[in-house]
Parts: structure tokens; C-alpha cells; sequence
């Protein structure tokens, strides 16, 4: 017999919302042109069980997945097909993120394993996150209290946390690192549930190459200006913003920093995005250095890349040269 998956972040104080399915059908649409970004869950009548998730990310539905033993990846626009039929009535619960954090969702959502859980005093928690932080590959926690959830990305190699949620009752608290909200819960018992990368899949792999195109493009900008100036970099940075914004892709890049909110449908259509927005740093680069420094250049900064990272990045790399046209 199946096993029902239960609703995500039971202890959010989110409001469970009943619709038959035309009126599901509406809801969604509705959220879809109030441009939010957030994880629908559909399922049971009662909240027991939940069967769907869709993926919203300002007002696109970037992935939809149906719930069996496995969170299974199903063409987004043909929602409605699969979920229509299954239940005369559903319930529904939307918690709002933001695009970072939405990213830490979708990898619990796509786990092939349990992963290894461990029950631990609330006090013990920063030894633990200490620990499995030295991991070789990015890890993902999930932490759980009887009143409140937490996630926190690990890069791996001893590198601080990445991104943190947290959430308890009507809290929600978003986090570019700090542990402080997930630290400072004080309910006794924790349990925790270890994700790694190791384990592989759709949603690390989108990860993965998000932290490569972040990493290679500041880094590459910072020794672009020590070599050439701020006007090669600050031409770099228009034709990029320029490109994100006209394809609608939520990237926004300056010489000191790389804001990568986008989501994607499949680890390719990342690959893809990313190494078209590449492709203009690399020709402006070698228009004024020459290829040969630029080829230096980047076999600079992706050997400081920790390795983990340069594996998924150069398979990536080779399928999408091999799937472009000669």
C-alpha cells in the first residue's frame, strides 16, 4: 500500500483552503497573476495527505510533481490533466517564499532517500550544523520541533551556510546565512534529517550549477577590473542585465555582486540561461585581453572552484556544447 505524504512545514500556521475543482483551477490561475512565488500543495479534503506541489516563481509555474514514494516531475502545463481527476474536492495549502529559499524547498521535495535523521537537544544543534557543514558536497538540513521548522543549506568544505528558512506558527524568517532564528528556537528535542548531493538529482544539479554561474561570474569580473578597468566590467554588466531582463530571467549582476533568483524547469534549461549570459562576459573579456589570457583566466578561477561544484559544472558544460548546433 502507498504511503500518504503528509503537507510540508505542518507547524506554519497557513491557512487550509478547500476548493472543488473548478474553483482550484481558479485559485491557482489567481496566484499565477498575482505574481507569486510560493509551493501549492494539493491534496485530501481533511489536510491528511497531500498529493501535488506546484512550484510558483513570480507568477510562473516553474515545476509541478506529483506525490508518490518519490516527488515525480510531471510538464507543468498539463497540471489541471493530472490533478482534475483524482479527487472531487482538495484541499490546499500555498506558503509564500522567497526565490532562494523556494530553492531550498524544491531539493526536500526531490530527496530519493529519507535521508539520515538523528534526535538531538535543541543545544546540540550548532555542533551538529558544525559537522556536517565539513561535508564533502552541499548538504541540506531539515530540522523539526514539535512547533516549528527549519532548512539550512550547507555548501560543504567548512563554507558557512548558505541560505536558512525558518518557520513557527505565523513566523516565517528568510535568511542569506544566519542561523540565529534556527539557533535560538528553544523547544527541547530536535530532530534532524540530513540531505547530501551525494545523493544526486534534478533539483542539487540546478543547485549546483546556480553556485557555479555566481562564483565564476563575480569572481571573473573582480580580476577583469584588476586587469582591464571598471569600464570593460561595467560594459560586461549592462549587456548581461540587459539579456536577463529582456528574457525575463530574475538575475541581476553589478561589479561586486551576482543576485541569481531564477528557477528553471530542468537542470539543462539552467545550463542553458547561464551559459548564454557567459557568453557575453566571455566575448567582451576576450575582445580585450585576447582568448588565450581570458582561456587562462578561467582555468584560474574554476581550479579555486571546490571540486564538487566542477564536476556537476563541467557535465553540464559538455552536454550543452554537445547539444548545440554546429
Amino acid at each position: 500500500m502507498k504511503t500518504k505524504r503528509d503537507f510540508l512545514f505542518k507547524s506554519a500556521k497557513i491557512q487550509h483552503l478547500v476548493f472543488s475543482r473548478l474553483e482550484l483551477n481558479g485559485y491557482v490561475q489567481s496566484c499565477l497573476r498575482d505574481c507569486q512565488t510560493a509551493l501549492i500543495e494539493i491534496g485530501s479534503e481533511s489536510g491528511s495527505y497531500a498529493l501535488f506541489g506546484l512550484l510558483l516563481v513570480r507568477g510562473q509555474l516553474v515545476n509541478f510533481y506529483r506525490y508518490d514514494a518519490l516527488a515525480i516531475r510531471l510538464p507543468p502545463s498539463e497540471w489541471f490533466d493530472f490533478v482534475g481527476p483524482t479527487l472531487p474536492v482538495f484541499g490546499v495549502r500555498t506558503l509564500a517564499f522567497t526565490p532562494q529559499t523556494l530553492r531550498l524547498v524544491k531539493i526536500l521535495l526531490e530527496q530519493y532517500c529519507p535521508g539520515r535523521t538523528q534526535v538531538l537537544s535543541s543545544g546540540a544543534l550548532d555542533t551538529a550544523v558544525r559537522i556536517w557543514g565539513k561535508s564533502i558536497g552541499p548538504v541540506l538540513l531539515h530540522m523539526s520541533w514539535p512547533s516549528a521548522d527549519g532548512l539550512a543549506l550547507l555548501p560543504g568544505g567548512g563554507i558557512s551556510p548558505r541560505h536558512t528558512l525558518f518557520l513557527a506558527g505565523d513566523q516565517v524568517f528568510h535568511s542569506a546565512g544566519s542561523m540565529a532564528a534556527l539557533y535560538g528556537w528553544k523547544e527541547a528535542d530536535c530532530q534532524l534529517r540530513v540531505y547530501s548531493s551525494l545523493a544526486a538529482g534534478a533539483a542539487w544539479d540546478e543547485y549546483f550549477l546556480h553556485h557555479v554561474f555566481v562564483w565564476q561570474v563575480g569572481h571573473l569580473l573582480q580580476r577583469l577590473e584588476e586587469l582591464s578597468g571598471r569600464m570593460l566590467v561595467n560594459t560586461i554588466v549592462r549587456e548581461m542585465n540587459f539579456a536577463a531582463l529582456a528574457h525575463d530571467w530574475n538575475i541581476t549582476i553589478s561589479a561586486r555582486s551576482v543576485t541569481d533568483q531564477a528557477m528553471f524547469f530542468s537542470p539543462t534549461q539552467a545550463g542553458q540561461v547561464y551559459q548564454r549570459l557567459f557568453e557575453i562576459l566571455q566575448h567582451h573579456a576576450e575582445l580585450a585581453l585576447g582568448p588565450d589570457l581570458f582561456t587562462m583566466l578561467l582555468r584560474e578561477v574554476q581550479m579555486r572552484l571546490y571540486a564538487p561544484y566542477r564536476v556537476v559544472y563541467e557535465r553540464y558544460a559538455t552536454l550543452i556544447k554537445e547539444q548545440s548546433p554546429a
